[in-house]
């Protein structure tokens, strides 16, 4: 798959909040999550290594949100082997 090719599924994905698919399809076994330093202030780790783990942080976010009343997503804007989306 090129870059574009999975740009455009993420969003197509995301647009549909099919976030686990996103997840499973897209994302390699030996992912790395980077989130911000302030987050060990909150006991959360700051750098999560693997799907499974990933997965498990995401679940653990997911039971915290009580209602969603809207979700946004962007098309994918596409330089190199990167891509973005608002």
């Amino acid at each position: 798959m090129t870059t574009q090719d999975i740009a455009n599924r993420y969003y197509q994905l995301a647009t549909q909040g099919k976030w686990a698919e996103i997840r499973e399809e897209l994302h390699d076994e030996n992912i790395i999550c980077n989130e911000p330093e302030k987050v060990a202030a909150w006991g959360q780790a700051v750098t999560i290594t693997g799907r499974e783990a990933i997965k498990a942080k995401s679940e653990a976010n997911d039971a915290m949100i009580e209602t969603t009343h809207s979700q946004y997503c962007g098309q994918p804007i596409v330089a190199a082997t990167f891509f973005s989306l608002v």
